[in-house]
């Protein structure tokens, strides 16, 4: 992926792009291709609030982001843009690890879609990652700190719906209590050395 990353000729730089409440490029990854050019993009999201909810966080910055760089003079690009109108990470996971996308969304398995033990998984993860994600998922809501077992705190739900989907599909998931995980807020002023 580095090497795809390296070769494009766009100033900022998405994995995949999403068509769920408006087309958007989904922003768990992206990238500068010059410090510079991070300078001008991090002043499109300085100012934006710590926001825990995770749907007031898709709906108030994820899908508004590429066109705010957009709107600063970058050129933004999708990497793996399938031209498909629903989630990719969802429901063309494959095509997109065929692609070389090199992640799995864990809601796959969450949300029900596909088993943790399915024998796709196997075949992408191989046994010792799947065993992993397994676990992962085993402890995802318990709201106890794999690294300070002893400190098990109330998990909290990451949007506020009353049943276990949103209208889009994406499921409700808790996060850890903050006593356990404080928010840190990284300050992007200053020079890129």
């Amino acid at each position: 992926m580095r090497e795809q990353v390296a070769a494009c000729d766009a100033d900022v730089i998405f994995l995949t792009s999403n068509n769920e409440i408006k087309k958007h490029c989904q922003s768990y990854f992206f990238t500068f291709k010059s410090p510079l050019l991070g300078e001008r993009g991090l002043s499109v999201i300085h100012d934006t609030p710590i926001i825990h909810d995770k749907d007031q966080l898709i709906h108030e910055v994820e899908v508004h982001l590429s066109d705010r760089l957009s709107s600063k003079g970058l050129v933004v690009h999708t990497l793996f843009d399938l031209g498909v109108e629903d989630n990719p990470t969802i429901h063309f996971w494959e095509d997109l690890l065929d692609c070389g996308f090199p992640f799995i969304k864990v809601q796959l398995v969450t949300a029900g879609i596909i088993p943790v033990d399915d024998l796709r998984m196997t075949r992408w993860l191989g046994p010792s990652a799947q065993a992993d994600l397994r676990d992962h998922c085993a402890t995802r809501s318990l709201g106890v700190s794999r690294h300070h077992p002893h400190l098990a705190a109330e998990p909290t739900p990451s949007m506020p719906i009353s049943g276990r989907f949103n209208q889009y599909g994406a499921q409700q998931a808790t996060n850890p209590a903050s006593t356990l995980f404080p928010t840190i807020k990284v300050p992007l002023v200053g020079s890129v050395v």
